[in-house]
């Protein structure tokens, strides 16, 4: 510490009193000027009352902090284990915190560059109180505007996971879990998770738009039965979840709106790569029905009408299998090694047994037979049977000639008469001995 003092000279102390005046006014001096100086035993007054400057030198030797007026040393702020309580500042209640530390922010904070989290990141706050629609209050909020150009593949935003664990036993593991637990009231409905993509401008001249891509790759070999899947949606009801009105793995929507347009519409449209260059070793299909044993089976493996309220899918004059000419197979529908304990087809009208047995009202138009050999009805074995009252009419009053001998079994009179409609709508009389 410095301290300017200007004490007075004593120049002769032949006069006893000028001599002792001038040397109380010197202690008095000294003495004021010590109260202006630190003391090293620290006898008060020992409080600063300007700025000290240790012109780059170190305060040394200090001991670590006792009290939360403390000095702090460097080595109590990076040590493991230290935990610092700091004193609230100012009049708002807020604190400095540690930034090894834990801390808890209260207000909004404000990140202008690249912010980097190595730990996990917990949300653990949500929302209080009364929301609205209104409201415009959402728990995580972010707005992103991109301008500009991009000349290659870009990722707005990018969520990395790369794991080398061992995961043993019925343990699965899960990139990204998404759990929405409602508890609260009300009619409307609620969305776990959605996905929505907005065209507002013409300029996308790109032949695809996406909402959501859903890749599983695999570019390495393996010796066991793995299996990937790119998307597995699941609705589980529980033990204990009863009178539920529906439950539905997976529901499509498509709209093409008054004024709107489009070239094709699809509800589901499952379609192989241009790399798809080999097909399975056992068993392949584009749409796959099984099940998980035990459970039970569906009632109707496909089905087609109204269902939970919705209308029917169809329009009056549209098709419900329909295969355009640019398909070559070689079997339409194979079900030859099926069990079928009741029928293979049945319309109104028409019912086809699983053994091939055809029960029709009328066969209206028989195109669909082999035309080469005409109709074909039976075989080397089988007898043609004919059912319904009208297809024989008994004797009358007319009389015939018959001239040919009958098989042996035949009967020597007409019994009945099979009765055919020729081309040109006439009734004729085939007779039956």
């Amino acid at each position: 510490m410095a301290e300017n003092v200007t004490l007075g000279t004593v120049s002769s102390f032949t006069n006893d009193g000028s001599a002792v005046a001038t040397v109380n006014a010197n202690s008095q001096l000294i003495m004021n000027a010590f109260t202006d100086v630190l003391g090293r035993s620290g006898f008060a007054p020992n409080e600063m009352q300007s700025a000290l400057d240790m012109n780059s030198f170190n305060i040394i030797n200090l001991p670590a902090p006792a009290t939360i007026n403390s000095p702090v040393r460097l080595v109590d702020v990076i040590s493991p284990g230290i935990s610092l309580t700091v004193p609230p500042v100012g009049t708002s209640g807020s604190t400095v915190p540690l930034l090894n530390g834990i801390n808890t922010w209260s207000g909004i904070q404000t990140f202008n560059a690249a912010t980097v989290f190595n730990a996990t990141v917990a949300l653990n706050a949500g929302f209080t109180g009364s929301l609205t629609s209104s409201s415009g209050a959402q728990f995580i909020n972010t707005s992103q505007v991109l301008t500009g150009s991009i000349a290659g593949p870009f990722n707005a935003n990018t969520i990395v996971l790369t794991e080398s664990l061992t995961v043993t036993g019925t343990n699965q593991l899960i990139g990204w879990s998404f759990i929405h637990t409602p508890f609260g009231g009300g009619s409307s409905n609620r969305t776990g998770l959605a996905a929505t993509t907005f065209l507002t401008t013409s300029d996308i001249v790109a032949p695809f738009v996406t909402t959501m891509q859903a890749t599983m790759k695999a570019s390495v070999a393996t010796t066991n039965s793995l299996s990937l899947f790119a998307f597995n949606p699941q609705a589980l009801l529980l033990t204990g979840a009863t009178n539920y009105a529906e439950i539905c793995g997976t529901e499509l929507d498509v709209s093409n709106a008054s004024g709107a347009s489009t070239s094709f519409i699809s509800g589901l449209k499952i379609v192989q790569l241009s790399t798809h260059a080999n097909h399975a070793v056992t068993k392949e299909g584009a749409l796959i029905f099984t099940n998980q044993a035990p459970s039970v089976g569906w009632n109707n493996l496909i089905y087609v009408g109204s269902f939970n309220g919705g209308g029917t899918p169809m329009t009056a004059t549209g098709t419900i299998f329909n295969v355009d000419s640019t398909v070559t197979a070689a079997v339409g529908i194979d079900m030859s090694t099926a069990t079928l304990s009741s029928f293979a087809w049945k319309s109104p009208g028409c019912t086809i047994a699983g053994n091939g047995n055809i029960n029709a009202t009328a066969v209206i138009s028989p195109s669909f037979v082999n035309q080469g050999s005409g109709i074909v009805l039976g075989n080397s074995t089988d007898t043609v049977k004919f059912g319904g009252t009208g297809t024989f009419t008994a004797n009358g009053a007319v009389a015939t000639t018959m001239t040919s001998l009958g098989p042996v079994g035949s009967h020597t009179t007409i019994q009945e008469w099979l009765t055919i409609t020729d081309a040109a709508g006439v009734v004729r009389y085939i007779p039956c001995y």
